[in-house]
């Protein structure tokens, strides 16, 4: 790192945004999330983008996140996490059988356990998880949606039908020829798009019923009608013990309808404060039912100028760690934007990384989650972080240099 840089310091770290002696022990089941975890390593690569922000937090990850390469590289670019890992704050498994004996030893030294998404209950000891997995569940499910946000304002919800599973008419007549959404209603975890179908005619409608039916288990199926959308943001907020905080927002960047390709902090682009007020409104309510620590919740506002809340993400979002950095990485280099940036290399971490390095070095990119290739991934390394700008049009230049670095299209 060059000497001219600050090191990067999170705005407010997780250790201050969960109760007090909560321990970050992320490792789920894959058959557990069929409708977000794209492949199985998923599952163990997940927690790698809460490692720059966990702070005085425990916290237990795959060793493929922090491998030797991976390591130095976020020393080089300014991300400190030698001090944690020395201290004992960072526990590595190899296995899943060490995972869940690391996350049932914090349990019995008095942590609760949290993460992303729900652990195992036969894993760990009775009672050990922050959030219960049957609230969870429910309110991860998007069948559920309206009864968290009608009692807010019922006038937030895009205009919808639940149908049951099998209703393959009910599928093609609703909202007659407008384009909507599909979404399959699952309790429990669910996100990256995967359970989303973006539908304009009926041909797309009959391949959605063709697509759930030949997909994972779903009790309901969620139909909207796709709003024409301004500006959409990924709305982080933290549920402590008696309050709930307002964290900050990142615009969510819409490769295609449904699709979400990344996210952008910016201030100069920010949502209106009724819905942060209406978000932090439906979380105290998840606050009163149990649960505790941070969620991410989807809201816009349409061209008309309305504003919409269509999904809530109770754990943490991928935008949320940027959310955490983006003021120190900006800061420290005296720009005002940063973008997220996700890549898939083939082989190794080290090659690519020394590719990145320059960037890393000025202060242009920062890493977030790094994570090695192994026979599990398919000899497929990740890299995830964000690039820091003046401007969007700045960032968006730069991630394109990155990819092209990475020789990634």
């Amino acid at each position: 790192m060059s000497a001219a840089l600050d090191p990067i310091e999170p705005t407010i770290t997780l250790d201050r945004l969960h109760p007090p002696r909560t321990a970050f022990t992320p490792r789920a089941q894959y058959a557990d999330g069929p409708w977000v975890f794209l492949a199985p390593f998923r599952v163990d690569s997940a927690a790698g983008l809460a490692l720059p922000v966990t702070g005085a937090m425990p916290a237990v990850c795959h060793e493929q996140l922090l491998t030797r390469s991976a390591r130095q590289f976020f020393e080089q670019c300014g991300v400190q996490l030698d001090e944690r890992l020395a201290s004992g704050l960072v526990n590595t498994y190899a296995t899943e059988e060490q995972a869940y004996a690391l996350a049932s030893g914090l349990a019995d030294a008095g942590y609760r356990l949290a993460g992303p998404y729900p652990i195992p209950a036969d894993r760990i000891p009775p009672g050990a998880a922050l959030v219960p997995n049957d609230l969870y569940g429910w309110l991860n499910d998007k069948a559920n949606l309206a009864e968290l946000v009608a009692p807010v304002d019922a006038r937030l919800l895009p205009p919808f039908v639940l149908l049951d599973p099998d209703d393959t008419a009910g599928l093609l007549d609703a909202f007659g020829s407008e384009a909507v959404f599909v979404k399959a209603c699952v309790a429990g975890a669910c996100g990256s798009g995967v359970d989303i179908r973006y539908c304009v005619d009926e041909a797309a409608r009959r391949a959605a019923i063709a697509w759930l039916a030949g997909g994972p288990p779903h009790h309901a199926v969620r139909v909207e009608r796709a709003l024409d959308l301004r500006t959409g943001w990924g709305m982080t907020v933290a549920v402590l013990d008696d309050t709930v905080a307002y964290v900050g927002s990142a615009m969510q960047l819409i490769e295609r309808p449904g699709e979400q390709c990344g996210s952008r902090v910016d201030p100069a682009c920010q949502p209106p404060v009724e819905l942060v007020e209406a978000s932090v409104a439906v979380a105290d309510d998840a606050r009163r039912r149990g649960y505790r620590g941070v969620a991410g919740f989807d809201v816009a506002v349409t061209t008309a100028g309305a504003p919409v809340m269509f999904d809530l993400n109770f754990r943490m979002v991928s935008s949320t760690p940027q959310l955490l950095l983006h003021e120190s990485a900006t800061g420290r280099v005296g720009t005002a934007v940063s973008d997220s940036f996700d890549a898939s290399v083939d082989g190794p971490l080290e090659a690519a990384l020394e590719r990145l390095a320059p960037f890393g070095e000025r202060g242009e990119f920062v890493p977030i989650r790094l994570w090695e290739a192994s026979e599990a991934s398919d000899n497929i390394s990740l890299i995830t972080g964000m690039v820091v700008g003046d401007t969007p049009a700045h960032t968006t230049s730069l991630a394109h240099q990155l990819r092209h670095a990475l020789a990634v299209h």
